[in-house]
């Protein structure tokens, strides 16, 4: 999840990792149980035995893989993709977790008590995951702009928290229309749902089938996704810090022009939050930015904290245009909604969260602070709450947050998109009504979309069709 997908290892390319894990678990054991048999056989050295140069063959190959991965990773941190315009410089994304070079023992080292050796099939499978995230990235840049964006927006923080829950529970479930909808946006696969007929955009425009337009313009605007994340968050906070944590504080006018969407009440001062959810991706795919495919929530934070913190003047009038991968030029100052509360000192959380699942690193560093006071264990009724799938109060909270925000994105696709309304299929051929029953899209238009992946996987430099229409073709009613 961590890295973008579902979770759907294919069993053939993790082969070598479950060599070196099986070897690695049980070669010590063998010595000790049966030390006529094993005692004196250097598993490192022996030949002639093809189990042992399968084992060497794989070890070796992935050691290597190893080495390749985090020379990218490091090529990467070793200089800034570009700067904001508060002047922080920010590297190219990659995942976190890759395993650091001792974790990776070699072979002579397999009869050692060492706890690497418990869990190494885990830890030698992460460098094929890596390997394949970088693949995937790369292949992805030379399809669009659209599709890389996308692929670093689910692979951030928590993104794929709604995916690991176990929906037990009703705060864990997510209808499978909805869930339909959120995976195929994940994927980057056009959805199967498409609008009703005459549906269109708060801005007059045709949906289409990716679901951009439908995210970003929906006539009911975004109001669903806000109230959903913000309530869940507010009551996750609650359970650790009480009434100390304040939703919509009524008395905001004494030191804030805008009512901020909680109050955190500490003893070292209030710190206000303000909750806000973007997409990644845009409403236009032709004018999707491309910071977005390097930076982690590179289209959307910068707006985010400028719209809540404002920014200041950089550079001088006359200094030349702002450039970004300099890091140089002039940046006019701009005021933020909370002004006044930062002029009185006091502590502004930017708390954003993307359509696709992420969360920036304040409501991330928020709730590891609550984790901390709560020693990240589950209490009381909480345990009877949660699942076999989240046993630590964070886990536990960033599912429910994260099940809270998809359901509201998906509703408000929905939405927009007229999904959910009560509705005829007889009026126009069976195209609309409700997501569950949703009709495919264009056929010529999802195989066309589908044939561009199937090249991609070859390896081929697959371009996706520019523009997909949202018009069917007229059925023979006859």
């Amino acid at each position: 999840m961590r890295l973008g997908g579902l979770r759907l290892t294919s069993q053939v390319k993790v082969a070598q990792a479950a060599r070196i894990g099986s070897w690695a678990l049980c070669w010590r054991p063998m010595q000790e149980l049966c030390p006529r048999e094993f005692g004196e056989v250097d598993i490192a050295a022996a030949w002639g035995v093809p189990s042992f140069d399968e084992l060497r063959e794989a070890h070796a190959e992935l050691y290597e893989e190893h080495r390749r991965v985090a020379r990218i990773y490091r090529g990467w941190e070793k200089v800034y993709y570009d700067f904001d315009k508060e002047g922080e410089g920010h590297m190219q994304f990659h995942p976190t977790q890759l395993p650091a070079a001792h974790q990776l023992l070699p072979i002579s080292e397999f009869a050692s008590p060492s706890d690497f050796n418990k869990h190494a099939q885990r830890t030698w499978s992460a460098i094929i995951h890596h390997s394949e995230w970088v693949a995937q990235l790369e292949a992805l840049w030379a399809v669009s702009t659209r599709e890389a964006v996308r692929f670093i927006a689910v692979s951030q923080p928590h993104a794929g928290a709604f995916l690991n829950a176990v929906p037990r529970h009703t705060y864990f479930q997510i209808n499978t229309w909805a869930m339909r909808i959120l995976v195929q946006r994940r994927l980057g696969l056009p959805l199967t749902a498409t609008a009703v007929k005459g549906a269109l955009s708060r801005h007059g425009k045709e949906f289409d089938v990716m679901g951009d337009l439908a995210t970003n313009d929906g006539r009911a605007g975004h109001q669903t996704r806000h109230f959903e994340v913000l309530t869940e968050l507010v009551r996750r906070l609650r359970s650790v810090w009480g009434s100390a944590v304040e939703y919509e504080p009524a008395d905001y006018g004494r030191y804030s022009d805008k009512r901020p969407d909680l109050a955190l009440h500490r003893p070292g001062g209030v710190a206000l939050g303000d909750t806000k959810v973007f997409d990644d991706v845009g409403s236009d795919e032709a004018a999707v930015g491309l910071r977005g495919a390097h930076v982690g929530m590179g289209n959307i934070l910068p707006r985010a904290r400028e719209m809540c913190l404002g920014r200041a003047q950089r550079g001088e009038k006359g200094g030349g245009e702002w450039r970004a991968a300099a890091g140089t030029g002039y940046v006019a100052p701009v005021k933020g909604e909370y002004a006044r509360p930062l002029r009185l000192g006091m502590e502004v959380l930017v708390l954003l969260f993307s359509t696709f699942g992420g969360m920036s690193p304040d409501v991330v560093n928020l709730v590891w602070q609550a984790a901390e006071d709560r020693g990240n264990k589950l209490r009381g009724g909480e345990y009877e709450d949660t699942t076999w799938s989240a046993r630590t109060w964070t886990s536990y909270t960033m599912q429910r947050i994260s099940c809270a925000l998809m359901r509201g994105v998906a509703w408000e696709l929905a939405t927009a998109m007229e999904l959910t309304r009560s509705h005829d299929p007889r009026e126009d051929g069976g195209g609309g009504g409700h997501p569950a029953r949703c009709r495919n899209v264009n056929p010529c238009e999802l195989a066309a979309h589908l044939s561009a992946w199937r090249r991609l996987e070859k390896g081929s430099r697959a371009s996706f069709p520019s523009k997909f229409s949202t018009v069917r073709p007229p059925r023979d009613t006859s």
